[in-house]
Formats: structure tokens, C-alpha cells, sequence
């Protein structure tokens, strides 16, 4: 068997273990089953996912249930991304746009919130100060050349506010983070630059308990720091646990495989 299998199947155990605490944490509108499933068919199919230490694979997939986020389910909510930490492969938990978004609706302050990135053929204008606005008219022949990113929120009272950043405002929190090489930065940028604005964004509002988590959890992760850090105190415990071996037959049995 292979190092990286193995882990997989150690994976899989504390899947079954934690299936509880996982259901547990979980909002009802996502299902507990398709939450482990998604993540273990994650891990299977991706073998530097694969070779990240299992502590922290179930770690990021508990902190996802807090937050109420399927990863990898192809939406764009969470993703689990490998990183090497002091040599050790470990997983890093990214939040897509998708998923903010989805903490944001869920919040009970928000009636419509979105992001959106600025063509350099579009014409965009924005003031501040007290009579503050953001116009943005797209082009008809965008050039392909991305300038700003900005996102906007109407909340439920009917008042409006904004953020935006220059695109090199992006690269620098990009050059930041450990994700800059793979991930969901290289593959899904224009989802990522929205994304930030949308964290920038979160800082004004009024905040849910979700949102004041998925923020730090989301900044240590784009600011190469150390997630377990904002980890809560349920969640470092399980990430301690070791996984007895006759859990592996549960885990087979609850998750089943590819």
C-alpha cells in the first residue's frame, strides 16, 4: 500500500469517526453525507491531498461544516488546498467567492450583495466621501484586461456601500498568500480578485458569527500564516485524535470509495 493510500484510508477513518461531529456543526440546508463524501472523493482523486497529514485534512473539512461550506463541490464555496508547512504536506482551507456570497446571504443583514471586475475598456468611475458612488458601465468590446474589482452591498434597511481595489491591489494580497502557485489563484483568478473585494467588504458589515470566522480563517490562509491558530477549541481536539484501526471498515462502509 502507498504512503499517500494510506493516509487516505486514515483519512477516510476519521471521516467515519467525526461523521457525528460533522452532522452536528453542520447547517440543515447541507447534507452531512455528500459534505464527507465531496471531501473524501477530494483527497482521492488529488494525490498531493492525498499526502497531507490527516489531522489536518479532517481539520479543514470541520472548519467547513462550521461555516456551512461544501469543499470541492464545484460551486466554488471552499476548496482544500496542499501546502508544505515546515516541510509537512498539510491542507489549507481557501473560501471561494461562491461561498462568501453564501455567508453573506445567510447573515440576516444582506438583501443583495455581488462583486465584479472592471475591463480597461469599461467606463468606470467611483468618489468618495460623503456623497460617495461607483458607476460602472461594461464595454461592448471588453479588451480583456482587468483593472478593478469592486463588490457592493444593499442591505435589508436599504442602505448601499462598496469597496473596490486596482488590480495591483489584488496581486499584492495574491503575492501574500501561500495559494499564489496553485489553488483556485491560478485557476480561478477573476473568482479570487472578487473574492477579496468581497473580504474587504465584510470588514464594514455587520457581522455573523460565520462571517467573523470565515474571514480569519480566510486571511490566514492568504496571508501564509498558520490556520489552526483560528481553529476553534472542537476542532483542535479532533485534529489531535488518532483513528483506532478497526475504524477503517466504518469508514469503507459510511463513505464507501472511487
Amino acid at each position: 500500500m502507498s504512503k499517500a493510500l494510506a493516509k487516505t484510508d486514515t483519512f477516510g477513518a476519521l471521516l467515519a469517526q467525526n461523521f457525528k461531529n460533522i452532522k452536528n456543526i453542520l447547517p440543515s440546508i447541507i447534507n452531512p453525507q455528500r459534505m464527507a463524501r465531496l471531501a473524501l472523493v477530494a483527497v482521492q482523486r488529488n494525490p498531493k491531498l492525498a499526502a497531507c497529514t490527516p489531522e489536518s485534512l479532517i481539520g479543514c473539512v470541520l472548519q467547513s461544516a462550521q461555516l456551512g461550506l461544501e469543499v470541492a463541490n464545484g460551486l466554488g464555496h471552499a476548496y482544500l488546498v496542499p501546502f508544505r508547512v515546515k516541510g509537512t504536506p498539510t491542507c489549507t482551507l481557501i473560501i471561494g467567492y461562491q461561498g462568501m456570497l453564501e455567508l453573506a446571504h445567510r447573515s440576516g443583514y444582506v438583501a443583495h450583495i455581488y462583486a465584479h471586475t472592471v475591463d480597461k475598456a469599461d467606463d468606470f468611475d467611483v468618489s468618495l466621501g460623503t456623497d460617495k458612488y461607483l458607476k460602472h458601465r461594461p464595454a461592448r468590446k471588453p479588451s480583456g484586461e482587468m483593472t478593478y474589482v469592486y463588490a457592493a452591498v444593499t442591505y435589508l434597511n436599504g442602505t448601499k456601500d462598496f469597496v473596490y481595489l486596482s488590480k495591483e491591489d489584488v496581486d499584492k494580497v495574491k503575492a501574500r498568500s501561500r495559494a499564489k502557485n496553485d489553488g483556485p489563484w491560478v485557476t480561478d483568478y477573476e473568482d479570487m480578485a472578487k473574492k477579496t473585494a468581497v473580504r474587504r467588504l465584510f470588514k464594514m458589515m455587520p457581522k455573523s458569527a460565520e462571517i467573523a470566522r470565515a474571514v480569519a480563517v480566510d486571511e490566514h490562509a492568504e496571508n501564509n500564516l498558520d490556520q489552526t491558530q483560528v481553529y476553534d477549541v472542537e476542532v483542535q481536539e479532533v485534529m489531535s485524535t488518532v483513528p483506532s484501526p478497526d475504524v477503517l471498515a466504518a469508514a469503507e462502509a459510511e463513505f464507501g470509495g472511487e
